[in-house]
């Protein structure tokens, strides 16, 4: 019996010989007996214990090839990058609001008085005269550096007198100017079809989120309510009191100066007058249906209720995608810039907390 448990024991080794080694069986292991034999056992070594350190495994090596095994950059690091190369391929263009940092300025009869608030309004005028040279500094920088509205493959193949032509007066032209018959064209254009119902016309006119906001304004009307607008007279020419122009580095995106990737936004006091008359299709009793005026308020002689005074600031959006310029559309509206807005804005660079 003793000889039988000690050949049992003599088959089974205790430990492997070398630590860096494991066991490996041709078969499963099955139940020990006189029938079943243990089955026959080899060693397969990795590595010597010498050694083990100084090489590294065919799998850190492709780790090491394939950069898998980089540290991983803060949340805030990943952020910024991917901000960076949304801006540089233009696709943040579509979903960015108004552009940080835009002054736009406050109607002289609204603003601190020089007398009783002294202070005040210097801080006021001050915040608005910095950006307003912040602003020039940037323009004059992309118009005359930055940019180049012709490849230099474009630029050999001129003449002298065109070269130097292009060479004093041609420059990238930023439309500031033409903002004011933009904004006519497509301010009248979306009160037009928001009063129709025919909000889907402005594609390309507005912002995909102003889009949703006038769906929903048509959506909202009843099934029987109609709305007429009508714009009688600017009560001043529009005027630009904001500007805004954000371009990521050339140098950093690594893309030539004639083929920029930049955003324009412009901000226009809009100061008109304007009525609506709001009708809606009710029964005569004869089963029949009528048009009855719903509006509200005295009435002229047109039967149109008279005109009311509306002040608004419209932001207009532009950008350029690789020197491609799309076309002016509506972003939505705006306020001016308040003198509790430049205190805030003060505070939060200061790092105070909000009064």
């Amino acid at each position: 019996m003793a000889s039988k448990s000690a050949n049992r024991i003599l088959h089974l080794p205790l430990r492997p010989s070398n630590p860096f080694s494991f066991t490996h069986t041709t078969r499963p292991t099955p139940a020990l007996s006189r029938r079943n034999p243990a089955p026959s056992i080899r060693s397969i070594s990795i590595s010597s214990p010498r050694h083990a350190s100084a090489r590294p495994s065919s799998v850190a090596r492709t780790l090491s090839k394939t950069g898998a095994n980089k540290p991983l950059a803060s949340p805030a690091i990943m952020q910024k990058e991917a901000l960076r190369k949304a801006i540089s391929s233009g696709s943040a263009f579509d979903f960015i609001g108004l552009a940080p940092e835009t002054f736009v300025t406050l109607p002289s009869s609204q603003r601190p008085s020089w007398i009783n608030q002294f202070s005040d309004r210097w801080l006021w005028e001050k915040t608005r005269l910095m950006s307003r040279g912040r602003t020039a500094l940037i323009i004059l920088y992309y118009k005359f550096w930055a940019l180049r509205t012709r490849s230099p493959r474009q630029v050999e193949k001129l003449g002298t007198s065109a070269r130097l032509r292009y060479r004093i007066f041609e420059w990238w032209d930023f439309e500031i100017l033409k903002t004011r018959k933009v904004v006519k064209r497509l301010y009248e254009e979306m009160y037009n079809r928001l009063a129709d119902g025919e909000v889907e016309r402005l594609e390309g006119r507005v912002k995909r989120d102003l889009m949703a906001s006038l769906k929903g304004r048509v959506m909202a009307r009843g099934q029987n309510d109609r709305i007429q607008w009508r714009l009688e007279r600017y009560t001043k020419t529009p005027r630009c009191v904001g500007y805004s122009v954000l371009a990521p580095d050339v140098s950093a995106a690594s893309k030539p100066a004639w083929t920029p990737t930049l955003l324009q936004q412009a901000v226009l006091e809009v100061e008109s007058m304007q009525s609506v008359k709001k009708e809606k299709r009710v029964t005569d009793g004869k089963g029949g249906w009528v048009i009855k005026d719903v509006s509200e308020g005295p009435k002229g002689q047109d039967g149109w209720p008279l005109p009311k005074k509306v002040k608004e600031y419209v932001v207009l959006h532009k950008h350029v995608r690789d020197g491609k310029s799309s076309r002016w559309m509506i972003w939505g509206m705006t306020k001016p810039t308040t003198l509790y807005d430049v205190k805030k804005q003060l505070r939060e660079k200061l790092g105070q907390a909000e009064v």
